[in-house]
């Protein structure tokens, strides 16, 4: 895929340029293994002589992670369990290892199995939120969770996976409310757009709420993946397909490479990955400013413009790390959720409807009360009775008076 980067970035007036904190020499990192296609196409060695992901926490929300794999070793950190199993979040109890994948496309540091996530020495905050029984997450377990990781300190929280929706709504009010709380205490939410385009394509969430970098899926050569689906708020993409990354395997419990991976899942950690990699570089910057990073060096891809499979298009990590962008570079992420909240504060959703409380009314009042209403319907009741027997008695008197057959003489004119 070509370098092209927009005329506007070009600019050298007009500039907000951000400085990045002097940190210490970094670690030596190995080489990435050959299956790690993306890593080379990003230059993932220049980029980790800037930063590789030092200080910055990201919460995986997902069937737990296994941490024990050297790869992983001290960079897992435990979350809880929004499920009720009592776990701690550092074992993965989904038999597809979609979290450990997910942990290592992020934060794996090639002392195992030799794979290597794209922000090495960042950690993970391992959060149990769904498995195959459970399904992709519910409403308020998801919202649980993303609460929970804003609480914990994570500065970046990943969601790789696409849920249905709870309640019929494009994004559920307690998912809504979960993402403005975090991005209101300056935590990032990453999520993947779905790989349903064959079954229906309906919005998915948490992608489809306001706030979220929603992430489509590429291949090796920059595709648009078949799979990812296509929808209005997909914001970048990134590498899905013919990812390898790691997992526990009874004959290896070291660790395994798992080949041939697909789906907006593994481009969605890619993306925490990056994101946790310019919070790292310019700690100070604020969620509002990354998000703007990200997006404005995204590589448009075909066709021209922003589209419904890749959004502004490809990520790229360097970029987002080196550019200097003018202060007029637009922030459609941002934007689109303070848009929904203005939205919101005019048309709020319905709330529950609260609980009439009678007022205790004394005894003797209340006799008092009956008495009076006895008294009335007596009146009432005797005035009605009153009137009948008048009525009665003016029609019987009218019916006993004789007829004259002789109407008398005429009257004079």
């Amino acid at each position: 895929m070509g370098r092209r980067i927009r005329r506007w970035m070009t600019v050298p007036t007009a500039c907000l340029v951000a400085f990045p904190i002097t940190t210490p020499a970094l670690a030596a990192i190995p080489r990435p293994r050959s299956e790690q296609w993306w890593l080379r196409q990003w230059q993932a060695e220049k980029i980790w002589s800037l930063t590789q992901g030092q200080g910055v926490t990201v919460a995986v929300l997902d069937g737990g992670v296994n941490a024990h794999l050297p790869d992983l070793a001290g960079r897992v950190l435990p979350g809880g369990d929004m499920l009720g199993g009592g776990t701690n979040g550092l074992k993965d109890l989904d038999t597809r290892q979609h979290g450990t994948n997910i942990a290592g496309l992020i934060a794996a540091q090639g002392q195992g199995t030799g794979m290597l996530g794209i922000a090495p020495r960042s950690r993970i905050l391992s959060i149990r939120m769904n498995n195959e029984t459970h399904g992709s997450g519910s409403d308020k377990n998801m919202a649980a969770a993303i609460r929970s990781a804003v609480r914990q300190g994570a500065k970046v929280i990943n969601i790789s996976l696409a849920a249905g929706s709870d309640t019929g709504r494009v994004c559920d009010p307690e998912r809504e409310a979960a993402v403005t709380e975090a991005l209101q205490r300056d935590v990032i939410v990453v999520a993947g757009a779905g790989n349903n385009i064959h079954e229906r394509n309906v919005p998915l969430q948490p992608a489809a709420c306001p706030g979220v970098l929603a992430v489509g899926s590429l291949d090796r050569k920059g595709r648009p993946d078949l799979y990812s689906q296509p929808q209005s708020y997909v914001a970048v993409s990134a590498p899905g397909v013919e990812i390898a990354s790691i997992r526990e395997e009874s004959f290896a419990p070291k660790g395994y490479i798992e080949k041939d991976l697909r789906g907006t899942s593994l481009a969605t950690a890619l993306v925490s990955g990056v994101v946790a990699l310019v919070r790292s570089r310019y700690p100070q910057m604020p969620a509002r400013e990354v998000l703007r990073r990200i997006t404005a060096t995204a590589e448009d891809v075909k066709p021209k413009g922003r589209d419904t499979k890749t959004g502004f298009g490809a990520v790229r990590p360097y970029e987002a790390l080196t550019a200097q962008l003018p202060a007029s570079a637009p922030n459609p992420v941002y934007e689109a959720w303070e848009r929904s909240r203005r939205e919101r504060a005019l048309h709020p959703l319905p709330g529950r409807t609260q609980e009439t409380i009678r007022d205790v009314v004394p005894l003797r009042t209340r006799m008092i009360q009956i008495g009076t209403a006895v008294g009335v319907l007596v009146l009432v009741g005797i005035g009605t009775a009153t009137v009948v027997v008048l009525i009665v008695r003016r029609r019987t008197r009218t019916r006993s008076r004789p007829f004259r057959s002789d109407p008398g003489p005429a009257p004079r004119l």
